[in-house]
């Protein structure tokens, strides 16, 4: 695995949409909990980590560049 460099997880965050990088920006760099980040966005709390579940696993791909 080849190190990572910040500005290309920069660029996945940013190749997201709207809302994915609303929830990846509420819940890590905002440090919100996932009810308070939930609330903000009207979804229920498991619709959320079911949320951000899929949208870590779309970075990780892009990072490992499959995407």
């Amino acid at each position: 695995m080849k190190p990572r460099c910040l500005s290309t997880e920069l660029e996945a965050i940013d190749s997201l949409n709207d809302e994915e990088r609303e929830v990846i920006e509420r819940l890590y760099y905002q440090d919100e909990s996932t009810r308070i980040a939930a609330k903000a966005l009207n979804l229920h709390k498991t619709s959320l980590i079911r949320k951000r579940d899929r949208i870590l696993a779309k970075l990780k791909k892009m990072l490992e560049g499959n995407i």
